[in-house]
């Protein structure tokens, strides 16, 4: 496993763009361009191919059209095929901390509207 920073135009993505919520990725878009880069790196395989990440990849493709100078290199990890497994499970159980951090954001503001 290795982090660099590859050019954008190098990485393919198989799931299309169509199959992200649009305001979400117009928010990261305005996100990324405020800030100059994408904050998380993309996981990719020895390939190139997006293996998590893809809303982030397709914000940075955005906001790259939108500003040709943010976004021309990202930030990436790219795992082995033997490393895929365990990365797998690693994102899940991130993916699963992150899922009830926002039930319990949600939960709590719940509670400040009904007091």
């Amino acid at each position: 496993m290795k982090s660099l920073l590859i050019d954008l135009d190098d990485i393919r993505c198989t799931k299309p763009f169509v199959m992200w919520d649009k305001q979400k990725i117009s928010r990261l878009t305005t996100a990324i361009i405020n800030t100059g880069m994408l904050l998380r790196p993309l996981i990719l395989n020895k390939d190139k191919e997006v293996l998590s990440g893809f809303m982030e990849y397709w914000a940075a493709v955005k906001a790259n059209h939108i500003d040709p100078f943010v976004c021309k290199e990202v930030m990436v990890i790219i795992v082995t095929p033997s490393e895929e497994r365990d990365v797998a499970s690693q994102l899940e159980g991130l993916f699963a901390t992150a899922a009830c951090e926002d039930n319990y954001r949600r939960y709590l503001k719940k509670q400040k509207t009904t007091v």
